[in-house]
């Protein structure tokens, strides 16, 4: 059991679920997407949040979920526009671990992926560049994605750091 969240901050395609689960599923610890949760809450999905009612829209429900599970001690995916608002570094009560991935392996994993509205109208570095520096505002600790097992290596590590129990 965790004693505080453990937020995953990172670029779409930084493999923030894909970590999440892994970590959840080698250490019993429970798990929250949060897009996944917005979805759930709100009956849509994020496409269809950002196409009937804006991004802006988005960002509210983003807050409230965030808000849902402060103190909630979970593993938490955040979505990749967390950052976005910087006021919601208040609402993360734990640690925010940023999945850094380089600019070509996000182009490789993102090519071909058709469910994330914000790439339609922005290219992937544009988006880096534009977020960058606040994923390294929220962030306690920087993980380099470019290894599942030693990224998740370097989590246990930081986890054992912070005498986080697993």
């Amino acid at each position: 059991m965790l004693n505080k969240n453990i937020y995953l901050v990172g670029m779409p395609g930084s493999g923030k679920t894909t970590i999440s689960k892994e970590l959840c599923f080698r250490f019993n610890y429970d798990f929250v997407d949060l897009d996944q949760y917005i979805e759930q809450q709100s009956g849509l999905s994020i496409i269809e949040i950002f196409s009937r009612y804006g991004e802006d829209y988005f960002r509210i429900l983003e807050k409230k979920a965030l808000q849902d599970h402060i103190n909630s001690n979970k593993i938490i995916s955040t979505g990749g526009g967390i950052v976005k608002d910087k006021m919601n570094k208040k609402l993360m009560h734990g640690i925010v671990i940023f999945i850094d991935v380089d600019l070509k392996t996000l182009q490789k994993r993102l090519q071909n992926d058709k469910n994330r509205p914000l790439l339609r109208d922005i290219s992937i570095e544009d988006l880096y560049a534009n977020r960058i520096e606040n994923y390294h505002y929220f962030a306690d600790y920087v993980v380099i994605n470019d290894n599942l097992e030693k990224c998740l290596n370097h989590i246990r590590r930081i986890l054992d750091e912070e005498n986080i129990s697993h």
